[in-house]
């Protein structure tokens, strides 16, 4: 008995330990479509048993910092190559309230491609190096799948090492790329391009249902993508992007949502609306208590928000996130 109390007490403490929200920003590469090609697959492999999200939304959930005069956002302030390099998947876990985010860069060697592999999770960070032949560069995803595996404690499905940037998965690909750089419209007619909706590929046809939804209206598969790239339409409609963060948020349980929210509303000089949001996020983890110390400063209630500042002092000092966020937050 005292064996298999023994035996169920290990059991429980390593489901404990399973990362369940996964964040996969797009790997730089000189070829642009080749870097998110391989994040995307990455985050593919564990789409199910984790909350994910993926390349094509990564780089636009990273949120904005209330500041006097408007904001500042966080990818914009470090820079492109801070957030692929060792240094931007912790940022990108805190900032996003995520359990483990990855980040990557892949470069042309003499023997093919490598992909220098960053995963942030709450041990820590893993750094990796993997490699391909030139003739099969999808084996970068394969194997950097197995890394993130073993840091999650999540198996990941099966990684097709064929990767073909041509046809209709290209098109995919394409989209996913524009749909990243904020250009929602652009990757509706990059997949358009590609043929009818139904003979895409399926995750095509998901995200053609997605930038559908948030060009179009009607439902979204993906609620946190529709969210983010409704962000980048022509005309931005603060009121009805902080809904789909809602919806967002009742989908993924992510605290960024309302950091989001907050942000929109003081957009548009909801004060009541945006401090109820940024409440929410500074009780939802350590970057929204640091958005709200923006928040407040830029308010005038400066001690409250340097009673903020101090809480993340104290409490988030291994999240650098939370950190740089706070330290915006104090000037």
């Amino acid at each position: 008995m005292r064996r298999c109390l023994l035996v169920l007490t290990t059991l429980l403490l390593g489901a404990s330990a399973l990362a369940s929200s996964l964040v996969v920003y797009p790997f730089d590469s000189q070829d642009a479509l080749l870097g998110v090609a391989v994040a995307d697959r990455v985050a593919t492999a564990f789409d199910g048993p984790m909350q994910v999200v993926g390349p094509g939304t990564a780089p636009g959930l990273v949120p904005p910092l209330v500041a006097p005069g408007g904001f500042i956002n966080l990818a914009t302030l470090l820079g492109p190559k801070t957030m692929t390099g060792p240094s931007g998947a912790p940022i990108l876990r805190g900032a996003l309230g995520a359990d483990v985010a990855v980040t990557g860069s892949i470069a042309v060697t003499d023997a093919g491609y490598r992909l220098d592999l960053v995963v942030a999770s709450a041990a820590g960070l893993r750094q990796a190096v993997v490699e391909a032949p030139k003739d099969a560069p999808g084996t970068l995803a394969v194997k950097a799948a197995g890394v993130v595996a073993a840091v999650t404690g999540q198996a990941s499905a099966a990684v097709d090492p064929k990767l073909d940037l041509s046809g209709s998965y290209g098109a995919y690909v394409r989209a996913l790329a524009l749909l990243s750089a904020g250009l929602p419209q652009d990757a509706a007619n990059a997949l358009a391009q590609a043929g009818p909706s139904d003979a895409l590929p399926p995750q095509a046809q998901r995200l053609a249902a997605d930038l559908d939804a948030v060009l179009h209206g009607g439902d979204a598969r993906d609620p946190l993508r529709v969210a983010v790239a409704s962000l980048s339409l022509a005309q931005l409609d603060a009121a009805h992007s902080a809904q789909l963060f809602q919806a967002a948020e009742r989908a993924t349980g992510l605290g960024v949502a309302q950091v989001w929210i907050g942000a929109l509303d003081s957009s548009v000089n909801d004060k009541q609306g945006a401090a109820a949001a940024f409440d929410r996020a500074a009780g939802a983890y350590p970057f929204g208590r640091a958005a709200r110390a923006a928040f407040l400063n830029e308010r005038g209630d400066t001690a409250a928000a340097l009673a903020d500042v101090k809480a993340v002092l104290d409490n988030a000092a291994d999240d650098p996130a939370a950190l740089l966020g706070a330290s915006v937050a104090a000037q």
